[in-house]
């Protein structure tokens, strides 16, 4: 996710000016993708616990309602609105897998989250300081701006995420 905080920077010095339109697509997936990497094993757990019959329903139901539905969104909208629709559907089937799994282990969802609450104060901490190292550096050169926000970004991310296991 770090990426949707500096892409206003990075597309277009790597990819040029032509490319701007697309950074809030590109910012939706990525978003998108995060969050379904909470559920990334989920699959692999339920087959593994006999509930694989479970996870081939999800998998079956988002084939058919997701291409009906990015098509939907693009025919009325266009593809940021298909980049909508991963933003809405991710975090159902992440649900969904999530409830699953807690089914199969009896892994209470409040414990599961609970074990995110680290990354989820570091990510909110590397944030603040890369929209404040923006903010302070506006007036610099792109290059010079994205290597330092990456840098405080990746500082503030590792020392938080490390204060915070070590208080746990």
């Amino acid at each position: 996710t770090g990426f949707e905080l500096v892409a206003h920077i990075a597309v277009p010095l790597v990819f040029g000016e032509k490319w701007l339109s697309a950074i809030p697509i590109m910012q939706i997936l990525v978003f998108s993708s995060a969050i379904q990497s909470l559920a990334m094993l989920s699959h692999h757990v339920l087959s593994a616990t006999g509930y694989g019959a479970v996870s081939t329903r999800v998998n079956i139901a988002a084939a058919i309602v997701l291409p009906i539905a990015f098509y939907l969104a693009a025919r009325l909208s266009g593809t940021l609105a298909v980049a909508g629709v991963w933003l809405i559907a991710q975090p159902v089937l992440t649900f969904v897998s999530l409830t699953n799994v807690r089914r199969a282990v009896g892994l209470p969802i409040r414990r599961y989250f609970a074990s995110l609450r680290a990354p989820a104060v570091s990510l909110a901490i590397m944030a603040v300081v890369v929209f404040t190292t923006d903010s302070m550096l506006s007036l610099s050169l792109p290059i010079l701006r994205l290597i330092v926000m990456c840098f405080a970004g990746v500082l503030a991310y590792t020392a938080t995420l490390c204060s915070c296991t070590e208080t746990d």
